[in-house]
């Protein structure tokens, strides 16, 4: 995903090489030649945890805070009132804020496939953000569930195992 190309460089001091596409040579360079990767990237084992690293160290740098017990949730304070909440989980960013302008930075800096404002689904939920608080249900999910019928000679053994 691109929040994985967004990472950044790698300063473990592996080195990692590739070849040229095989739709044709890269500009200015020989076919033969090879390109080291020096960044993050969709695949390398490491690219989740660099995406990491840089997202929350640029909030931590932006003054939000760590949850005590969740490091997956951070909190955006004024005055001690807390104004906004993320939490992550792996490359998906999900929360709310009482205003738009205090997460636009976030949404500024970096690159998002999707970014809803108001309402959205996530893992099968659908998430609102009202005035005051945020509604969090599954009724869209319960509804899709397909209840399968019972064969009618089962219906009589509700004692046996499945």
């Amino acid at each position: 995903t691109s929040a994985f190309l967004q990472g950044g460089p790698n300063d473990s001091g592996d080195l990692l090489f590739m070849s040229q596409p095989r739709s044709g040579k890269l500009p200015g360079l020989l076919a033969e030649q090879i390109l080291q990767i020096t960044g993050s990237g969709c695949g390398k084992v490491d690219s989740p945890r660099l995406w990491w690293r840089k997202l929350f160290g640029w909030l931590q740098n932006n003054g939000w805070s760590r949850h005590s017990m969740e490091p997956a949730i951070v909190m955006c304070y004024e005055a001690g009132r807390l104004v906004a909440i993320l939490g992550v989980h792996v490359d998906d960013v999900i929360g709310g804020a009482l205003r738009r302008s205090i997460v636009d930075p976030l949404t500024k800096r970096f690159k998002f496939g999707e970014f809803s404002w108001r309402e959205r689904f996530f893992c099968g939920r659908r998430v609102c953000q009202l005035t005051a608080y945020i509604t969090v249900d599954m009724e869209a999910y319960c509804e899709a569930i397909e209840v399968g019928k019972v064969e009618r000679h089962r219906r009589a053994l509700l004692k046996d195992p499945l």
